[in-house]
Order: structure tokens, then sequence, then C-alpha cells
């Protein structure tokens, strides 16, 4: 009568009469919100009669769903972020009485691998005491079999594409928030069959949160990274060096999140690089008590940045200047050790050329000599043989590093050539005894006489002698300036290379 199309016709109805199908399908629905298959004829009767198209009745569906999904939505970010924040105040109070000295109990040392820890390691507010995450989070996979169940029971598909959504019901940040902490319940479900759930309406759930694909990687790379990090950090801080057992733990991540090969390369590494970071910042900034970074500090720390595959200057960020500094600190503790054949070794772990090592070291033994230069002739002046011989000892460890044609100052207004003819003869007497009695006697008495030629040539007694910049001190770390080792080692051999003994 009218000549309306099909189209127009269904459109009205749909505008009309749509509300009437929805309430039909909200009141058929049980209380776990799934359509039973009984009243499904009853509902097809009434699209008819109702003139609705399948399309539409689709449509309307999705309407009936969404206002089921809605509130279960809501209620599961109110409950998470009420538990987060309960959480985030038990780790304070946790760590408030861990200052004071009371004993608490630390997880931060337990692997990923522990289903008791896993919430720990990847964000504040995790801690499953009390339970909350593994049982709320049950019911995000209730909302799933309700949405699925009902679509499937009409023959429709949410393989491709969840038809309704709960974009607009909460933030996009809190939808986002809510698909992290169902990864992070699904790693530490300890129960077979609910873990088994978890993985098997992962996707459906992102679906229903209308998070894409994209999303949920991102997120996954964001657990994955704050998880080792953070195991990393704990490690560094208990731990002489990263282990291959401490590695695997970051395999067992990957596994778990179902990340790509490229995807966990770049985490790794970036989680490394920030661990380590962060971890300079507290090596450089020494606990209470303690006045300087010492030997033994930088060796743990180059040793932990080796570990892991990292560069000092490249990947965390340290200075020539640092690097030359915890160089040096290692340069002395090495030679006052007897092991200088680690030296090279250690070159290669700062990635120092061999030019600028052999600077390094030469203008540590140079200003480390001269400090032991006026103790020895001091010595010597005092006829005091025993003495003069300590200091010594200690003067040809390093002498052996510096080459023959470099002077070491020393202060010529208290001491005279005599007093250093008379140290050299002490050498020779010290020395020369202990060659006597070797089995090689000519090749330790040949190695006496050239040290004698050595600390001869030398020791140059100045009158404008000054102490290197904070002398010994420096050497043993407590220095203020990090510039001025790296210029007493650009100052020793300007533009030269020369013999060296390492080498």
């Amino acid at each position: 009568f009218l000549s309306c199309s099909d189209e127009l016709v269904a459109k009205v109805n749909l505008e009309l009469l749509g509300d009437k199908y929805v309430k039909a399908l909200t009141e058929s629905m049980t209380p776990t919100g799934v359509i039973t298959e009984e009243y499904l004829e009853g509902l097809n009767r009434l699209r008819v009669r109702l003139g609705l198209n399948e399309v539409d009745a689709k449509k309307l569906l999705g309407v009936a769903a969404r206002q089921r999904v809605g509130p279960i939505v809501k209620d599961l970010v109110d409950i998470w972020k009420s538990d987060t924040d309960a959480n985030y105040r038990r780790e304070k109070e946790a760590k408030e009485k861990k200052e004071k000295g009371e004993n608490v109990r630390d997880k931060s040392r337990d692997p990923i691998s522990s289903q008791d820890n896993v919430f720990g390691f990847m964000e504040m507010g995790g801690q499953k005491t009390g339970g909350g995450p593994n049982v709320f989070m049950r019911e995000a996979l209730n909302l799933v079999d309700c949405v699925t169940s009902n679509y499937e029971l009409q023959g429709l598909s949410v393989d491709e594409q969840m038809p309704i959504t709960a974009v607009g019901v909460v933030p996009v940040e809190e939808l986002a928030g809510m698909m992290k902490h169902y990864l992070i319940t699904r790693l530490a479900e300890e129960d077979p069959e609910l873990r088994s759930r978890y993985i098997e309406k992962e996707v459906l759930f992102a679906r229903i949160l209308g998070c894409s694909d994209d999303d949920v990687a991102k997120v996954k790379e964001s657990l994955a990274f704050t998880a080792f990090r953070n195991l990393l950090k704990s490690v560094l801080t208990y731990q002489e060096r990263v282990e291959t057992r401490d590695i695997q733990q970051f395999a067992l991540l990957k596994d778990s999140l179902q990340l790509t090969k490229e995807s966990a390369e770049k985490i790794y590494n970036e989680a490394c690089k920030s661990a380590m970071v962060e971890h300079a910042a507290s090596f450089l900034k020494p606990k209470a008590g303690t006045t300087s970074v010492t030997a033994e500090m930088a060796q743990r720390f180059r040793e932990q940045v080796q570990s892991v595959g990292l560069n000092l200057k490249t990947d965390v960020g340290f200075s020539e200047k640092l690097v030359t500094y915890l160089f040096a600190l290692e340069v002395q503790y090495l030679v006052e050790n007897g092991r200088e054949t680690e030296l090279q070794e250690v070159q290669e772990a700062y990635d120092l050329p061999e030019d600028r090592a052999q600077d390094i070291v030469e203008a540590c033994c140079k200003r480390y000599i001269s400090q032991l230069l006026n103790l020895a002739l001091r010595a010597a002046k005092k006829y005091d043989e025993r003495d003069a011989a300590k200091w010594l000892r200690e003067i040809v460890k390093y002498a052996v590093f510096i080459p023959d044609d470099v002077v070491v100052d020393a202060d010529g207004n208290m001491f005279s050539e005599t007093d250093k003819n008379r140290l050299i003869s002490f050498y020779q007497s010290e020395y020369g005894e202990q060659a006597a009695e070797s089995e090689e006697v000519d090749v330790q008495m040949e190695a006496v006489a050239e040290m004698s030629a050595k600390l001869r040539s030398m020791i140059n007694l100045t009158e404008s002698f000054q102490a290197p910049a904070q002398g010994i001190e420096g050497l043993l770390g407590n220095v203020k300036s990090l510039g001025q080792l790296g210029k007493d080692a650009d100052a020793s051999r300007p533009g030269e290379k020369r013999p060296w003994a390492w080498g």
C-alpha cells in the first residue's frame, strides 16, 4: 500500500519493536547469563512476529549481551583496583617493617617459576596473600562462557571477531589493566584445569574487552619486561653475577606468554639494560658507612655486566672517565695481588683500546710508585734497610709496567742522590740474596741488575716535586675527581707508542 522497501520496513520494525526482543532475550537468560536451548524456538517465533530479520536479531542479541557484560566488567575493574591498592599498602607496610629490622619474608629472591612469587616480579599489587586476584578473575572465565554460549547456540561464530565488546564501559587503560591482570593470574594459577581454561579463553576475553592482537602483544611484552627486569635487579643485588639458571627464567616467561622470537630478543636486551642502569646507580652511590667504590666492587659490577652480554659504555652509558676510573681501581688490585696475567682480560672487558689501557696502567703505576718512593727514600735516609725493603717490594711490582725511558719524580728537597744510591743498594742486597739462593742464579742475578739500572734511571729527584693529585687515596678509590687519572694517562705518552711490559 505504502510501497515501502523491505529494508525500510525492517528499519522501522527494529526501531519500534527492537526493545521488545531485547527484553525477551534478557528474560530468557539463566542466572549465569546463558540462553538455554528450550527458549530458542520461542525467540525465533517472536522475531518473526515482530518482523525482525536475522541480521537485526544478531545486533539485538549483542545489545542484550552487552547489558550483561558491562556490569560484570565494571565489577571486575573495581575489585581489581581495590585489591591492587590493598596489596600496595601491604607491600609498603612490609617495606617499612623491614627497614625497622622486623622479620618479613622476602620473596624477591625466589625464581619466576615459583608460583608463589610470579606476581611480585610482574607488578606492584600482585602478591597472592589473601587470594584476591586468583578468585575474582574466575568471573572473567564465566563471562567468556556466557557470551560465547549465547552466540554459538544461535549458530553465530566468535572465532574471528567478537560481536560485542566492553569498550566504553570503563576507560581504555582500565581494560588494558584487566587484560594484564588476567595474564598474570593465568601464569600464577596452580590448578592445572583452571590454568588450561585461562589459556583457552584468553583470546576471547581479550576480544570481549575490545583488545586487539597488537594490544595483547604489548601487554605481554610489558609484563615480560617488568618481570625479568625485576628478577635481574634482585639477582644483581644478591649474586656476584647473573647465572645461566637466571637467564633460563626468561625462557619460561617467553614460553608462558607466547612471545615471538623477535619480541623476546628485544625485551631481553632492554630489560638487561634497564636493570643494569638502575643497579649502576646504587653501585656508584655506596651505602651509608662507606666512602668510596672499591676495586672489589668494580670487579663485581664488571662481571655482572659481562654475564648478560652488555657493554659498559654503549649499553650501560658509562662515560670514558668513569670506565678509566674503574679500570684503574682494578689495575692496582691485580698488580698488588700478583694477578698481572688478568690485566688483558680486564682491558677487553672494559672495551678499552690497548694503547689507552697502556696509558692508564702506566699512569696508575707512576702515581703509586711516586708515593712509595718518598716512603722508601725516607727509610734509606735513616739507614732502615728493613723498612726500605718493604717499600721496594711494592715498587718493583709496579715498576715492571713503567717503560725504561720514563722517570718518576721524588722529592729532591728532602732526599739526595746519596739516599737514592743507598736505596738501590738495599734493593741489590735484598733481591741479590734471593737470586743467589734460586735454582736459576744467572737469570735471577741478571734480572736484579736490570731492575737496579731501571730504578737508577727511573727515580728523578727534583726540587719542584709535587705529590700526585689525591695521591694514593685516588688509587684506593677515595677520589673527588674522575678526570685527574684520565689527564695523567693522556699526559704520560703524548703521541707515541712505547714498548710495554704487559703486551
